[in-house]
């Protein structure tokens, strides 16, 4: 029988500092990367609490 052990918490790597994250959807954040030919990019992406880096999590088409 499959049980549900956690809800809603990721866990992830940062690629500069390499410390060891676990985050929720709450912790998620949006931003648009203009672009200078075709469409503008929504992209997801959360905040390193150690090193301020930007962790890109899924980039999504506008």
């Amino acid at each position: 029988m499959i049980k549900v052990l956690e809800h809603g918490i990721r866990k992830i790597t940062c690629p500069h500092c390499k410390a060891k994250l676990q985050y929720e959807q709450e912790d998620i954040r949006e931003a648009i990367k203009p672009a200078i030919l075709g469409e503008d990019e929504i992209y997801k992406f959360i905040t390193c609490p150690d090193c301020e880096n930007e962790i890109i999590l899924t980039p999504i088409k506008k």
